[in-house]
């Protein structure tokens, strides 16, 4: 009996499996592998967020579908097998003017329709298509400081600068120096519009004097006359000091 037991015990020992020694383990403790598998199940179905946006947006704190623009903190929804990526990726890139991967080009040749302002004393305003063009922009900013008296410097303004930037940042500021050709490039184009106006024309000569703070003394030359549809037209001629 003893003989038989001892041998049922040795198969025992036989079904056991064998333990393993973590060799670092000062305590020469059995190793637990059971942890490290359940790890590597729970692993298998993670990704690693690979797209670019993730470098720019983040998630709304509490929320695992709404993302939050940085730049300028418009809200929406994004991350998820249903939304995905595409629409945070064209915001940045064609919607959000201060992000840095924001195409410039993107609005270059897109219309939009607005109605276009009416001049001084007229009610009303009619819809037209715009297209951004930077040397008609350029031009009516040397209108602008031509109508309102302002002076070259302006186009240092910060202020300016800020407004416009703001409005469309593809307007590229230009230097005084090439504000006061374009506004003698103006004059000159408008020189030669009246002398095909007064073409043919009889015109009335006027004068008008006055004298400045300074002390400075003044002559304004005006033509007055009537065009073909019977309105009367007057336009400076020049001024003289």
């Amino acid at each position: 009996m003893e003989a038989q037991n001892t041998v049922n015990q040795n198969m025992n020992l036989r079904d056991e499996p064998d333990p393993v020694i973590d060799v670092d383990n000062e305590t020469n403790q059995p190793v637990n592998d059971v942890n490290d598998v359940n790890v590597e199940i729970e692993n298998k179905g993670y990704r690693p967020k690979r797209s670019f946006v993730w470098e720019h947006f983040t998630f709304i704190e509490g929320s695992k579908s709404q993302v939050k623009c940085p730049y300028c903190s418009i809200k929406m929804a994004g991350g998820t097998k249903k939304h995905g990526t595409s629409a945070m990726s064209y915001h940045l890139k064609n919607v959000c003017r201060r992000s840095p991967l924001f195409k410039k080009g993107y609005l270059k040749n897109q219309a939009t329709l607005n109605f276009k302002p009416k001049p001084k004393g007229e009610s009303g305003g009619s819809l037209a298509s715009h297209h951004f063009n930077q040397e008609k922009a350029r031009k009516l900013l040397a209108r602008m400081c031509i109508k309102d008296n302002k002076p070259f410097s302006m186009v240092d303004d910060e202020g300016l600068r800020e407004f416009v930037w703001e409005i469309n940042p593809m307007f590229k500021f230009p230097s005084r120096w090439t504000l006061a050709k374009d506004c003698l490039a103006i004059y000159e184009e408008e020189q030669k519009k009246l002398k095909r106006v007064l073409k043919n024309q009889t015109v009335s000569l006027t004068t008008d004097t006055w004298t400045s703070i300074q002390n400075f003394n003044y002559m304004c030359l005006t033509a007055h006359w009537v065009d073909d549809d019977w309105t009367l037209q007057k336009r400076l001629f020049s001024i003289f000091f």
